[in-house]
């Protein structure tokens, strides 16, 4: 091979498509990245044979309890030291917020150990891969040795997946839509933990595609019962019409956090752990408040 050769076989137009990665990420390539995107989680979860999940959202946010103390005396000490600014006001204020939503870590985590006892290997537990509420549905399956996975997504800042995810089921999107078809296609159940504009989103596209025939909401009540005056309450009025309201279920505080465990139980797992469950049983369940952001 002579010297023109050499440096024909080195250029760009030379490679194989697919290993063109420089091609691939060309704006006229974006239906063969959709497709790969749908293909590759597809292959990994046949592999591991997973046919049915349980999906659980909540807030990237919320900690243990003791991390989150400690996260509140770090807050007050800085801002003793300054007590008239009021960025450490509202980190403060962030913070004892979170605080007073930490119990729900555990509630995740009871949960998703739930799923494993009583289901055995029937469901993974899937989450959005990241920390928080996500991160103690998944630690509750992966304690249990249940199959956890994680539908992580490419975000402006960098979210690591958590380290409660089953080996090579941790997954990282680019868009948003082939995430989302990901989280629906295989689901049993949704459970539905406090959250932000995130959660919401989540939520009002689950009710979306229950009113299309995709998912049947098996819960009751109304779902604006703790949404109080916030944005994201009116949010939700506009979006969810009073006939549709009975189809929730609020787990508000009055009930208790052993009450929204029998509902869990009593709505989600057992129904869907019984021999003769229909194969299309999916359920939503809002459980606890929203908080304000």
């Amino acid at each position: 091979m002579n010297q023109e050769q050499e440096k024909i076989t080195h250029e760009q137009s030379y490679l194989k498509a697919y290993e063109d990665i420089q091609l691939l990420k060309k704006d006229i390539m974006r239906p063969v990245r959709m497709e790969l995107e749908t293909l590759k989680p597809e292959l990994y979860l046949k592999h591991h044979g997973i046919e049915e999940t349980i999906v659980c959202f909540g807030s990237a946010r919320v900690q243990e309890t003791p991390q989150a103390e400690k996260r509140v005396a770090e807050a007050k000490k800085a801002l003793e030291a300054n007590p008239n600014d009021k960025n450490l006001q509202n980190r403060l204020y962030e913070a004892e917020g979170l605080l007073k939503l930490s119990k729900y870590y555990d509630e995740g985590r009871k949960f998703a150990n739930l799923v494993v006892e009583k289901a055995g290997d029937r469901f993974a537990v899937v989450t959005g891969g990241g920390p928080g509420l996500m991160e103690a549905a998944n630690r509750g399956a992966f304690e249990k040795g249940g199959k956890s996975i994680g539908f992580n997504i490419t975000l402006p800042h960098e979210q690591k997946p958590n380290p409660y995810i089953t080996e090579n089921l941790a997954f990282l999107f680019h868009y948003f839509a082939i995430r989302k078809l990901h989280l629906v296609m295989r689901s049993k159940a949704f459970v539905v933990f406090p959250g932000g504009f995130g959660t919401f989103d989540e939520l009002d596209a689950r009710k979306n595609g229950q009113k299309t025939g995709i998912a049947d909401c098996a819960c009751r009540q109304t779902i604006l019962e703790r949404c109080g005056k916030h944005s994201c309450a009116c949010f939700l009025r506009r979006n969810f019409a009073r006939r549709s309201r009975s189809l929730h279920d609020c787990g508000n505080r009055r009930r208790g956090l052993g009450r929204n465990r029998q509902i869990l139980q009593h709505q989600i797992v057992s129904p869907l752990t019984r021999k003769n469950a229909p194969a299309i049983n999916r359920g939503v369940l809002y459980y606890g408040g929203f908080y304000n952001l």
